[in-house]
């Protein structure tokens, strides 16, 4: 599921696009096709110890 979430982005992306969207539309798309197939799954932020997370100001477009 994440494999069809992450090839669905990458397939509809823009040339210059931020890589940060393309993070924003792939959780946003594997959390709604894991959903489909397991009742209440949920996609988790992924944080590493000493990374510092970096916000962007990034309108989400809830169709993707």
């Amino acid at each position: 599921m994440a494999n069809r979430a992450a090839h669905d982005v990458l397939a509809e992306a823009r040339p210059g696009e931020m890589i940060a969207v393309h993070c924003i539309h792939f959780k946003s798309r594997y959390e709604r096709i894991l959903k489909e197939e397991i009742a209440g799954a949920r996609v988790s932020e992924c944080r590493t110890r000493g990374i510092e997370i970096a916000h962007f100001d990034i309108p989400v477009d809830p169709k993707r």
